[in-house]
Formats: C-alpha cells, structure tokens, sequence
C-alpha cells in the first residue's frame, strides 16, 4: 500500500516584492552578511553562552534582532548555497560530501545576482567555497570567474574551504586582517555612491585549524589549550566585526544599514562552550542541533526594535527573500524558493513565518525539525525540548500520542518539500518571446500566473492519483525516487497538458514524485 498520507498544497511562488509599510519610507537600505564560520549559538553570550567574550557581535543582538531558533546545515557549503539561492541542498546539488563533484550550478540565481539587478553594488570578502578550489582542482581564476558569474561585482576571497591564516607576529600578514579591511575599504567606497550595496563578509574565522592571532601571536597546540586558541580567536573575530561597525559609523551609514550576523553550521567537536552552565561540546557535521543552531542577529535602526527576540523557527534559506524583500528585488520564479521571507518579523509581527526547519548532514541524513521534535531520514523521531543538552530517542513502540502526532506531521513536511520540486526550462509566462528565466536575470518582473503549476494533491484511495494545473502549449513528465538525495527516474514522459492527472504511479514504499515541463515542440 502507497504510504503518503499527506495533500501537498498548490504551490505559489512570490514573483513581484510589495515593501512593507514600515520600512516603504525609507531609501532602499545597503545590506551587510556577516558569515563567522564554526560558530553555534551555544557558544554566544545571548543564547547563554559564557565561555567566549565577543561584545561588538553582541551588540548587533542588543541593538536589533535575536533570532532564538535560527538553524543552517552542519556543514559550510550547503549552508552558503542555500542562504545564496533561497533552495535547499539537495535542489542546488550542494549535497556534502559530494561537494568536489561541482560547483554552485550557474543555473542557479544567487541573491547577489537578483541584488545587483536590482541595482545594488555587490561584494564578497572572504570564503566562497562554491567552486571546491585548491586541492580539489580550481585554479584562482576559475573560482574568481564563478564569482563573478554568480553576481558578485568586486571580491577578495581565498581558495578551498580551510583558510591558511597566514603570519600572526604582523597583522598585515594575516589573512583575516586583510579581508577585514578590504570589506571596510569596500564600505567605505560604496558610501559615496547614491546606489545601494550588498556585502557578503565570509570570514573565515573560526574555522579549524585552531591558531594563534595578532592577539596572541606566539600561540601554538603545544604550548596552548584549545580553549585558549579559540578564544582568542573568537575575541579578534570579535575585533574585525567591530571594525566594520566603526566603519559603518565614520560613512555615515548606520542608519541606512541593514546588518545580519550568522554563523554557517555549529561548533567544531573539540570545543567546549559553558551553555546556561552545562559545558556543550560543538556538533558540526552531525544531525545534532548542535551541528546546525546558529546565532542570527539582524540590526536595522529605525526598523527592528532594539535587544527584541524572534521565538518562531527560522531556516537558513529564510536570508534570501527577506534580503531581496528588503532590496525590493524580484524573486525567482522558474524554481521552486524554499525560503519564507522574515520581514514582518523583523518589523515586530508577532506571528511565525514557518512550521518546520530543513537541514541534511555529512551522512546524508535528512532531517524535518519543529521546536520540540525532530525527525530524522524519516524514521527516528526525536525529542529535543531539553536541547542542546539532550536529545531523546523515541521508538514507534514506545511513543505518546502527541509522539505520534508529531511524527506524522514531521513526515508530512518532509514530503511536501519534495513535492514542490519543479523543473521548468523554457517557460515565458507572459507570452512576450522572452523566457522568465531570462527576464528575472535581467531584473525585470516575469509574472503570470499561467506559468504557475506543481504537484496539487496526491490522491491515494483512488488508484494513486497525482494532480496538478496544466497549461498550454506544455508537455509533463512525471519522476519519482526513493531518496530525496538519490537522483529522480522518469517514470512517464510526453504526457500531453490536456491531461492534469497521472494514475501510474510506481508502488514503492517510500516514493517521491515530481513534476517537469518544457514547451511543447
């Protein structure tokens, strides 16, 4: 018997961004990402950590947003391509650690692209990591090209995924040092200009290797504990983000800045950070919240009430369309947006923009969160209201019927997440001789509504029923899977738009179906 229990909704795809009415009378703010690498929320003093002194950062929490159930991948490059595209991992390919076997697709539209379209200035400081250079094969030049094509004006950046520091005895021969001042050398500039910016400031810090810093430039793992080392590191972190503050201060553009601090997947395993007085060990690359808690903090004076908290659930993909919102940009919508954008939120609504968090991990395992359960590959259900410090297993033998409940709904968003897969290569919704594809890269606005289609319902009593909203001039084809990680197989192809319904469905337990279209021929 066909195992989904779940009516996937029709899909709608934000096109054409209204500005809300709090931020409408104000010029079109620059935008700042700050991107500290390693770094979970246990660790930060405003989600109760007391290990690691960093004020500046805090102060982005006091004077804007905390986001208290902020949550990325456990690994770094499927964190960056799903905040860059708004789609989570295994849409883009971004999939650790399948990671050598290509790039950030150029197919994709990045947030700098739709940014810079919208006539945003845009810039990079710091890890791409998209393009897998250095030792797993691209040249400079190649990782500087796919940058560019990504949408990104003006960069500074290293190679691979592992930042070689450099000299600490002279700060100007430290890697982090010099990709700090050329993000504020680049604020500085773009200050003057009457156009917006978009800056995407990727640290590099903390990431392993533990090391020494213009603070403590004798440190080494002999003669310092790792405790030592990351503190240190933390606090000149610390350092390099008040920089750019104080930069923000000396252009005059605080007040027209909105600033975002987030960390890409949690804490290296050899650290140890004092949590609301429990030492919690750092669980990156795991399915543990651990691996995929971060710190987001969001500040925008005159917008975000000052040291106010977000208690609803926030995914990493979330960063793409509230920047765009922001940026009064337009949204793609040739592929499916798994991102909700926050700015509602941002400007005090007291309602949560979303039920569930996605996140996949080193193993390949999946997991669907809300904020008391976890599901993970669509089997272990866990309870994590004791989280970080506990995370209980709960057996289908042993479970309440809330466990129940909560399992069935978990696997319900976990199925809708496949169903909204859409491939549409060609489409031009309003028939004027220019895809939308085309037309959303050049900026402009590509709605109709008669190009919107997906999976509408499943129907399962009734011979396994796929629906969905045909449109002229189109041919479907139907795929399923087994895996949402495992490619999809055609399962019928050349299925005319006259029909709006598919009955053939293969009989597998656990099976994935999605919906691809191209122009009739």
């Amino acid at each position: 018997m066909k195992r989904i229990s779940y009516l996937a909704p029709l899909l709608v795809y934000i096109t054409a961004i209204s500005v809300s009415v709090k931020a409408e009378n104000q010029p079109r703010p620059n935008l700042i990402f700050i991107l500290a690498d390693d770094v979970g929320a246990e660790s930060m003093t405003p989600y109760g950590g007391s290990s690691w002194s960093t004020p500046r950062i805090d102060s982005i929490a006091t004077q804007g947003i905390r986001f208290v159930n902020a949550f990325a991948n456990p690994s770094c490059a499927p964190s960056r391509a799903e905040f860059l595209t708004g789609r989570y991992p295994f849409r883009t390919g971004v999939v650790f650690p399948t990671l050598p076997n290509g790039p950030l697709a150029l197919e994709e539209t990045t947030l700098a692209t739709v940014l810079k379209n919208a006539g945003y200035s845009t810039g990079l400081a710091g890890k791409w990591n998209l393009r897998y250079g250095g030792r797993n094969g691209a040249s400079e030049e190649e990782q500087d090209a796919h940058i560019e094509a990504h949408g990104f004006d003006e960069h500074r950046t290293f190679i691979g995924h592992t930042i070689v520091y450099g000299d600490p005895s002279v700060e100007t021969n430290f890697v982090p040092y010099q990709l700090n001042q050329w993000a504020c050398d680049f604020i500085s500039r773009e200050a003057t200009n009457d156009s917006p910016f978009y800056l995407q400031y990727s640290m590099g810090l903390v990431h392993w290797p533990l090391t020494a810093t213009p603070l403590n430039p004798g440190a080494t793992e002999e003669n310092s504990t790792d405790a030592e080392l990351y503190g240190n590191m933390m606090t000149y972190m610390d350092n390099m983000i008040g920089n750019v503050l104080d930069t923000l201060d000396s252009a005059g553009i605080s007040s027209n800045t909105v600033v975002v601090f987030g960390g890409d997947n949690g804490t290296w395993s050899r650290i140890y950070s004092t949590f609301n007085g429990e030492q919690v060990q750092g669980g990156k690359l795991t399915s543990k919240d651990t691996g995929s808690w971060v710190p987001l903090y969001v500040r925008w004076h005159g917008v975000v009430t000052p040291d106010s908290l977000y208690d609803g659930l926030t995914d990493f993909s979330d960063i793409f369309p509230t920047l765009i919102e922001i940026g009064q940009g337009v949204v793609p919508n040739y592929s499916v947006i798994d991102g909700i954008s926050f700015l509602s939120q941002l400007e005090g609504a007291s309602t949560e923009h979303r039920n569930f968090v996605y996140c996949s991990d080193v193993e390949s395992r999946t997991f669907v969160r809300d904020k008391q359960w976890k599901l993970i590959n669509g089997n272990d259900l866990y309870d994590i209201s004791n989280s970080p410090i506990e995370e209980r297993l709960i057996s289908e033998a042993s479970q309440t019927p809330d466990d129940a409940t909560a399992r069935t709904t978990l696997l319900g968003y976990l199925t809708d997440i496949q169903y909204r897969e859409i491939i549409e290569t060609g489409a031009d919704s309003d028939a004027d001789g220019s895809s939308d594809y085309e037309e959303t890269i050049a900026g402009s606005n590509p709605t109709n509504n008669a190009s919107f289609f997906g999976i509408e319902s499943v129907d399962i009593d009734n011979g396994f029923i796929i629906n969905w909203q045909s449109v002229s001039g189109r041919v479907y084809e139907v795929y399923w899977s087994t895996n949402l990680l495992e490619n999809f197989q055609v399962l019928e192809t050349n299925i005319n738009w006259t029909f709006s319904s598919f009955t053939n469905l293969n009989d597998s337990p656990n099976a994935y179906y999605k919906i691809g279209v191209q122009l009739e021929e």
